[in-house]
């Protein structure tokens, strides 16, 4: 996993972009990799599945 998002940070960069991302809110394991890439969370989005409603957070990358 750590390899997959630092290629996509470079390609990201590459760009002259920075990159965004959403983690549902309830995978604690996933969150705390973003964390531990110095991820933070900025905001809040919501995916539809058969009538559900689920909370993800949008992160990205803290100082990019």
């Amino acid at each position: 996993g750590s390899k997959l998002l630092s290629q996509a940070e470079r390609l990201a960069q590459r760009e002259g972009s920075s990159l965004w991302l959403t983690v549902n809110a309830q995978n604690f394991p996933a969150i705390a990799f973003y964390e531990a890439h110095a991820y933070s969370r900025v905001g809040t989005a919501y995916f539809e599945l058969g009538g559900e409603r689920f909370e993800n957070h949008v992160l990205t990358k803290r100082g990019a």
